[in-house]
Formats: C-alpha cells, structure tokens, sequence
C-alpha cells in the first residue's frame, strides 16, 4: 500500500463503556424535565385564557344555580294570605301600602306578591352583643 493511501491516527483512546450507559441512563430524566419546562411555559402562556374560562363556568354556574324557587309557595287565597302576615306581624305594613297606594295618583294595575316559607336568620345590629 502506498503511503498516500494509509490512515494517519494521530490518537487513539479506549475509555470505559460505562460513559456511554451513563448517558444513556441520563435521557430519560432530561426529556421529562424538558416536558415540565414545555408545561410551565403553556401554563404562563395561557394564564389569561384559563381565567377568562373559568370565569365564564363561574358565572354560567351562578346562573344555572342562582335564585332558585324552591321556598316559593303555590299562589294562597287571600284569607290564608292574611293570616300568613298576621302571623308575621307584617299586616299593618301591607294594609298600610295598599291604602298609599290607592290615594296616589299612579294606578297600578298589576302586582305581584312571592310569599316564602322560611324567613332568613336577623342580622345582628351594631349596639346587639354577640351572643352565644
């Protein structure tokens, strides 16, 4: 062979197989730590998109769950009517407001009235002490 055609080797090493496990024992823990890096940065990047969702299924959620009608009763005949404001000492206030309203000079001709089963709790007034 002539010396133009051989292969020069300048150096040569013989290292340990163990090298290369390790670095292919190190690829696994690497590609899930890259995937984490890739989740956090879609977690920052899409921050304000979650929010606006979540807000949106907040509100949808108030609404489908809000002022039920479950306390309301079924329409009462005025003698039970009455009798349901005397028991709830609120007769004189709704005598009182029919006779305002018939001497105003605006007609109503149509009104409304929801009674409910269960009055809610009284709030405590600033000069009441707590008391349990």
């Amino acid at each position: 062979m002539a010396n133009d055609d051989r292969l020069r080797v300048v150096t040569l090493r013989h290292e340990s197989p163990i090298v290369l496990i390790a670095v292919g024992a190190a690829v696994p823990p690497a590609v899930g730590a890259i995937w984490g890096v890739v989740q956090i940065v879609e977690k920052i990047a899409n921050f304000p998109l979650n929010r606006d969702i979540l807000k949106l299924q907040r509100d949808k959620l108030r609404k489908e769950l809000g002022p039920t009608n479950t306390d309301a009763v079924m329409p009462l005949d005025e003698e039970t009517f009455r009798h349901q404001l005397q028991i709830r000492e609120g007769i004189y206030y709704y005598d009182r407001t029919g006779k305002r309203l018939q001497g105003s000079s605006i007609r109503i001709t149509e009104f409304e009235i929801t009674t409910i089963r269960h009055l809610p709790p009284k709030s405590r007034g600033p000069d009441e002490p707590l008391v349990q």
